[in-house]
């Protein structure tokens, strides 16, 4: 059987409580740099195998596995071998999770990746009743009670709070570059607000946040082209917007975060 030799991915908004998105992908190319959603992942390997490194560890995603990832978790993908994968994933909000459990404190998940291959086949049922517009009620019944059978048995004890404290200073770092990032910033500019020096801005910013500033820079403003394209902004007003030297940049950034392009993304919101 010949293998695919095209990423194709789809995004659908759904309007089932609070919006949100989901996505259905067959990724062979696609390298997904290190990165992270301000949303839980969450979703089911259809075929292939992916390998995911998040918290210092790699995992492999093989079919039937359950996926399992929090907010502002950086992480990575790529195909495992020529075949590539394919997957469905939904990126549930807070305030839907917080529905789910019925708490506030919210569930932390400490695999990436689990084989539940009961879950995994309610998840896909749920993806498909989402990206087919079924009924609204039974919609969010079904997505609230899979999303709640799915932290009883792999959540970790909820937490309201992080499992560390982020230092003064580098909070100070994010900070500013979210209120800056469509501006250059520099490391030296950086380094002044941390009130230390580069190197140690760096080590220190990335062992605390997963990734060092410039590329949580290229993050932010990746976020911050989503929510403009959402409204219906033009891609290169977005790129201009958001800090990117030029639409083509934009274009290989978000491709690279997301694994669909800025027009495939805002087609998703004008449909």
């Amino acid at each position: 059987m010949a293998l695919p030799a095209e990423d194709i991915a789809h995004v659908t908004v759904v309007h089932s409580g609070s919006p949100f998105e989901i996505l259905r992908g067959r990724y062979v190319r696609q390298r997904f740099a290190p990165h992270m959603h301000d949303t839980y992942a969450v979703g089911v390997m259809e075929s292939g195998a992916a390998t995911c490194m998040s918290r210092g560890r790699e995992s492999v995603h093989a079919p039937g596995d359950l996926i399992t990832i929090d907010p502002e978790q950086v992480h990575t993908g790529e195909p495992l071998s020529a075949e590539g994968w394919s997957y469905r994933m939904l990126y549930i909000p807070r305030e839907v999770m917080a529905r789910a459990v019925g708490s506030d404190a919210l569930p932390r998940f400490a695999n990436t990746g689990t084989a539940d291959y009961e879950l995994s086949a309610r998840i896909a049922h749920v993806h498909a009743m989402l990206e087919q517009g079924t009924d609204p009620l039974h919609q969010e019944v079904a997505l609230l009670g899979t999303l709640r059978e799915i932290c009883e048995r792999h959540s970790q004890e909820p937490s309201s709070a992080p499992s560390f404290a982020s230092p003064h200073a580098l909070h100070r770092v994010r900070d500013f570059i979210d209120a800056h990032h469509a501006e250059p910033v520099s490391l030296a500019d950086l380094a002044l607000v941390a009130e230390m020096s580069a190197f140690h801005l760096i080590r220190q910013f990335r062992r605390y946040y997963g990734v060092p500033p410039h590329r949580y820079l290229d993050l932010v403003r990746v976020q911050r082209a989503k929510l403009m394209l959402q409204q219906g902004a033009r891609i290169s007003d977005t790129a201009f917007a958001t800090g990117f030297s030029d639409q083509s940049h934009l274009t290989r950034q978000f491709k690279r975060v997301l694994g669909v392009t800025p027009g495939s993304y805002a087609k998703s919101y004008s449909a």
